[in-house]
């Protein structure tokens, strides 16, 4: 199943890289940083890596040599979740934690679960 989020580790790495750092950089910087840990690294590798990744939506680039994050990584970890219920389960949450617990839930984490719901009222 493809997901619209989904990303190679790279990518998710230069989005850390982003987390990290505010939610935003300069190219420059995230070159350098990655060049440090990756020799085979060239300037376009990036410059790919940071079209793929603008392409899903989860950074932009605002002006030349700069890039943000659109999300926050809470931000980001919620659209996940909500995709993955919305194409594996239709959308019934309901259905995805009784697949998660395979039809047994403890005690405890039941009742976690109960008082989650029930702050969020």
């Amino acid at each position: 199943m493809d997901s619209k989020f989904q990303l190679s580790e790279t990518e998710k790495q230069i989005v850390e890289f982003l987390w990290g750092h505010g939610g935003e950089a300069e190219t420059k910087d995230i070159y350098s940083h990655f060049k440090e840990q990756k020799e085979e690294w060239a300037r376009q590798t990036l410059n790919t890596l940071l079209l793929r990744v603008e392409e899903k939506g989860i950074i932009e680039r605002p002006q030349r040599g700069m890039v943000k994050a659109r999300y926050s990584r809470a931000e980001y970890d919620s659209l996940c979740c909500r995709e993955f219920i919305e194409t594996r389960f239709s959308g019934n949450i309901a259905n995805a934690i009784r697949c998660y617990y395979n039809g047994s839930i403890p005690e405890y984490e039941a009742q976690e679960l109960i008082d989650c719901i029930n702050s969020m009222r």
